[in-house]
């Protein structure tokens, strides 16, 4: 839901909420100010850092490919498509964006408390939730005739909400520092998208030798009148402490799109996934880790109202 408005003097302002049908909830509240000045947003919504990006996964037809909640078990691996670990989705934040000038568009989050969205206040001391955190972005978007030009750089910095009280056994987590960059380039209908996110150790224990994760990915797609069809791959990896093996996985999805009438679409879509992940348990002595592996496909259609 969006209402939308423009003061005497020319400020503009207005309000977004979005509501969750699967988890019968409010998903996101904020209030937008905007001008000459730039734009401020204040309330539960995506920061800058997630805001401004532009990847392969923008390339996903159908219900979105590995960036569509895929219905292939990931095993709870640490990175499997290409966001950052130190995301602040919608917890509750004021940003900044500047105009647009020449291209080039910034913006700047600062969420107080990761865990503190819609009902849920600031509260100190919780395992894995972020304090303090500042989300980054920068773009520049561009049309030469029939090309068009996408570039953009985003990324994180927070402390860690038990970093200097409580502990994980007898250490402490890793602040979060991630960044993400990401290319798009568009002619005559053909648009292709290239990505890289690296997390760093945005959460993990200090000096286990763990990391949260990188991936790169790539993707293609082309629209021409009602049709729109992408197809896209990713691959990401994440060290495990030391010793315990790796979480690897690896997507490829091809879908498409078409428009049968003003806001009705039908879609298919077909994904593949492989995932491998250690357990970090020794069942022969031997002390390695043992390892769960999962190769999965889907077909997927389906029909898409928006109104």
């Amino acid at each position: 839901f969006n209402a939308n408005a423009v003061a005497d003097n020319g400020l503009s302002y207005g309000a977004k909420i979005e509501f969750d049908i699967d988890a019968t909830t409010t998903d996101e509240a904020r209030i937008r100010f905007s001008g000459s000045w730039g734009i401020i947003d204040l309330g539960d919504d995506d920061g800058a850092e997630d805001a401004m990006g532009y990847g392969p996964e923008d390339l996903n037809s159908g219900q979105g490919g590995w960036d569509g909640g895929e219905p292939i078990s990931t095993l709870s691996i640490k990175q499997s498509d290409m966001e950052m670990a130190g995301d602040t989705s919608d917890a509750t934040k004021i940003t900044y964006y500047t105009p647009r000038f020449a291209g080039f568009q910034a913006g700047v989050s600062y969420t107080p408390d990761t865990g503190a969205s819609m009902g849920a206040g600031i509260a100190h001391n919780t395992l894995a939730d972020m304090r303090n955190h500042w989300g980054f972005g920068a773009n520049y978007v561009e049309t030469f005739g029939d090309f068009d030009v996408r570039l953009h750089a985003t990324g994180v910095y927070s402390d860690m909400d038990n970093d200097t009280v409580s502990t994980v056994g007898s250490t402490t987590l890793e602040d979060a520092e991630g960044y993400k960059v990401g290319l798009g380039l568009g002619f005559a209908g053909f648009s292709v998208g290239l990505g890289y996110v690296n997390n760093g150790e945005t959460g993990m224990i200090k000096g286990d030798g763990s990391d949260a994760g990188s991936a790169y990915g790539a993707g293609a797609g082309y629209s021409t009148g009602p049709w729109t069809v992408g197809v896209t791959y990713v691959r990401a990896t994440a060290d495990n402490a030391t010793g315990a093996g790796n979480d690897n996985y690896r997507a490829f999805a091809v879908g498409g799109n078409y428009t049968l009438a003003p806001g009705l679409d039908v879609y298919t879509e077909y994904l593949w996934a492989k995932v491998k992940s250690p357990d970090n348990t020794t069942t022969d002595g031997s002390g390695l880790a043992t390892v769960t592996k999962n190769d999965g496909q889907s077909i997927m259609i389906g029909t898409k109202v928006t109104f």
